[in-house]
């Protein structure tokens, strides 16, 4: 009887395991639950914007506004009344995704780049690692894009 138990047991495992590999695959393989996993549960709209980005080219006019939902949300070509303005906010986006989508951006060498990130890493990084991810982020663009102004934005106010 314990060996028909054990053998049904195996095959019960067995197929559990096969049944939670085949359920990856369907959802886009493990990279993409581990992205997905990663940007708690916006990676469908995240890889949407990248990949959207990625189409839309920059060039050494242009002026390019990059953060989150805070930077996504506003039209700021409209309503700074320019046509050389691009926005390349991701609702969701955290300093360490903006470090890994930061070199399609440099790419165009953009006249100038309006930084907000950071407010969506608050939720489970302090101060230093939100630091430490800036100056990668500042470091990356100066030695990318030398002579993109770069202008940091803040929505929390310093004491």
């Amino acid at each position: 009887m314990s060996k028909k138990i054990l053998i049904f047991s195996l095959l019960a495992n067995g197929f559990l395991i096969l049944a939670f590999f085949f359920l990856i695959q369907k959802l886009g393989g493990f990279r993409y639950v581990l992205f997905k996993a990663k940007h708690r549960g916006v990676a469908g709209v995240y890889e949407h914007k990248m990949t959207m980005y990625d189409l839309l080219p920059l060039g050494p006019k242009d002026i390019v506004f990059v953060g989150n939902s805070i930077t996504e949300q506003c039209d700021w070509a409209e309503l700074l009344g320019r046509s050389d303005v691009r926005n390349r906010g991701i609702a969701g986006d955290v300093t360490a995704g903006l470090l890994d989508r930061l070199d399609p951006i440099l790419e165009g060498r953009p006249r100038q780049l309006f930084l907000m990130i950071g407010i969506n890493d608050l939720i489970s990084h302090g101060p230093e690692y939100i630091l430490s991810n800036y100056q990668k982020i500042v470091d990356r663009i100066r030695a990318t894009s030398p002579n993109t102004q770069l202008k940091l934005k803040s929505n929390l106010q310093v004491y």
